[in-house]
């Protein structure tokens, strides 16, 4: 599979099948398996451990489980996992296992359809979801899985949403235009999956169901990493293990930056009507 058009002849169930199988070929144990933007990650894993509430929360494609570990060092509680790619959860459970010592809870993880998935046990404090709506086959199932999301959450849940932003990516491939970058592709060949939201529709439709108490961008982690760390070493390629992504990590985490929306992944605190 080589190119968008390619992948977008599959049938959703061929597209489902196809991203399982990409993922199925990944390093489990690798902490970074499903995201190599690492500083970003932790970007994003901090804003989960500030939010999450309750005792009982819910990871939607938990991938190898690494945020929930994370979550699991902090937190004690019924902590459950559900992914469908198997390699990722006897990854899960391997890091589980090295890292069970330092842990105050023990997650649970489950080979599963984390679309339909409803665990047993009454209903969420916290659901989690990081970027994986982004992968989904279409856009119905996108909005029907947040959906489902909302059934299973207890009144007044929270719903942790950070997924992928079409106008962010955009805002951010303007700024690169005007430095003479090109833009970053939205879809290619590494993430032929890649279904970005479109920010005002996705925001009409969550406040049907949920109260938006916040909207977390990265801007300074972009600003940094994506326009001006490559700008200064063009014609050379950028890398996410240069040491200036981890600075600029440390000051997106340290600095209030104003929010103008950049960047491809944003973040939601939402809570149940």
């Amino acid at each position: 599979m080589n190119s968008e058009k390619d992948f977008d002849r599959l049938s959703p169930k061929k597209r489902a099948n196809y991203i399982r199988d990409y993922y199925n070929q990944k390093d489990g144990q690798n902490i970074y398996a499903t995201s190599p933007d690492f500083n970003l990650r932790e970007l994003e894993i901090d804003f989960i451990i500030n939010n999450v509430k309750g005792p009982r929360i819910l990871d939607l494609g938990c991938g190898n489980g690494y945020t929930l570990l994370r979550l699991a060092e902090k937190i004690k509680g019924d902590l459950i996992g559900v992914d469908f790619s198997s390699e990722m959860i006897q990854g899960a459970n391997q890091l589980l296992k090295k890292n069970r010592q330092k842990l105050k809870s023990q997650p649970k993880f489950f080979e599963g359809d984390g679309t339909t998935f409803s665990p047993l046990g009454g209903k969420i404090d916290t659901i989690i979801s990081e970027r994986f709506l982004l992968n989904l086959p279409n856009k119905r199932s996108q909005y029907e899985t947040i959906e489902n999301i909302h059934r299973l959450l207890r009144s007044r849940g929270f719903y942790l949403m950070i997924e992928g932003s079409k106008d962010g990516l955009r805002k951010l491939n303007k700024l690169r235009e005007s430095v003479g970058l090109e833009p970053i592709l939205d879809r290619d060949k590494h993430n032929l999956s890649s279904r970005k939201f479109n920010d005002n529709e996705l925001f009409e439709f969550l406040k049907k169901y949920f109260t938006i108490m916040e909207v977390k961008t990265f801007d300074l982690y972009y600003l940094i990493g994506r326009l001006i760390y490559p700008k200064i070493i063009y014609p050379e390629k950028p890398h996410y293990n240069h040491p200036v992504n981890e600075i600029a990590r440390k000051l997106t985490a340290q600095i209030n930056f104003p929010s103008q929306g950049i960047g491809h992944v944003k973040g939601y605190v939402l809570r149940k009507k």
